[in-house]
């Protein structure tokens, strides 16, 4: 019988084997990362007031954690996705890919806020269906509760909402929603503003920052503030810094640019899905590449995120080094 790509793909890795590596990771940097999060809040008991500071740490410009734990985070990023691969290859047990996913997933959004986990879910969702998961009332669910709760959760954490752990959860999911909905509609419409009068703010994402993050490790580049200054985006006067996707190429390379860099991120995403099934390296660079599409409405998660996808090229095909099958 012929063997397709995909099972190819997908059975080159000893999943055992990565489950006990993260067991292994996870026994290292859990305490050492507590650690380093309690000496950072100076001591803090309050978990609100914690996340709230490592969230304004990073707003700020501040790292939020040492290069150690945040390259553990980020690891964290590519193996949960890998343990899913296993669970769906019937490889691993759905228990073990919960609970070394969960340390994971609760360090990342108390340190990073939801974004980070956001990302995750997207990806997850195109891996989930790439390997042949059908679109069921119980994966819809699964998917719709852990996108719900990470929102919720990350808008208690950081304050996002009015609303606090006290009040109705009624109360919370409803701020949540009206939220989620205003941060969705921020991004055409500020692009909009900005479009009709640049002179309303500096921009400074750049699609092509790239190399500034790579010079910076050596002190050579300082990269630019993420964060944008404040405009209305509703006629009540609510404010917002969501720019989307354009405001990372138009300000410096205008139309052409757009049409030139959006066609080379198309490109970039259609190779790799085009490969999902050959092997772990192109399923999770096309999910995290699927995310990165359906999150341009907010910002761009291409050009600007290269950093994040070269440390996906080191790792992943670290992992399929000393985890591929003998």
């Amino acid at each position: 019988m012929r063997v397709s790509p995909k099972e190819i793909g997908a059975d080159a890795l000893n999943y055992k084997k990565i489950a006990w590596a993260c067991v292994a990771l996870h026994a290292v940097m859990l305490p050492l990362s507590w650690r380093e999060i309690e000496e950072m809040v100076s001591g803090s008991k309050d978990i609100w007031a914690a996340a709230y500071y490592l969230r304004s740490s990073a707003v700020s410009g501040e790292e939020s954690v040492g290069p150690v734990v945040g390259n553990y985070l980020l690891v964290g990023l590519l193996f949960v996705p890998m343990l899913m691969t296993g669970w769906m290859r019937k490889k691993i047990w759905f228990w073990v890919l919960l609970s070394l996913s969960a340390p994971w997933v609760l360090l990342i959004i108390f340190v990073n806020g939801r974004s980070n986990l956001v990302f995750l879910i997207l990806a997850l969702a195109y891996i989930y269906f790439s390997l042949g998961g059908r679109m069921s009332f119980r994966a819809g669910t699964v998917f719709a509760l852990a996108f719900v709760a990470v929102l919720v959760v990350g808008n208690l954490l950081v304050g996002k909402i009015d609303a606090g752990i006290d009040d109705a959860w009624l109360e919370v999911f409803a701020q949540s929603a009206k939220g989620f909905f205003d941060y969705l509609l921020q991004g055409p419409i500020l692009f909009s503003r900005y479009f009709e009068d640049p002179s309303r703010i500096n921009p400074t994402w750049d699609a092509l920052i790239f190399p500034c993050h790579v010079l910076e490790k050596f002190n050579l580049c300082v990269r630019p503030p993420l964060h944008q200054d404040f405009m209305a985006f509703s006629v009540r006067g609510d404010l917002g810094n969501v720019y989307s996707i354009f405001f990372s190429i138009y300000p410096k390379y205008g139309w052409f640019g757009i049409v030139l860099i959006m066609f080379l991120y198309g490109c970039w995403a259609g190779f790799h899905h085009a490969r999902r099934d050959n092997g772990i390296l192109h399923l999770l660079m096309g999910g995290f590449l699927f995310s990165a599409a359906l999150l341009s409405v907010f910002s761009d998660m291409f050009g600007a995120n290269a950093y994040f996808f070269l440390k996906l090229l080191f790792i992943v095909t670290g992992a399929n080094l000393v985890f591929r099958k003998t």
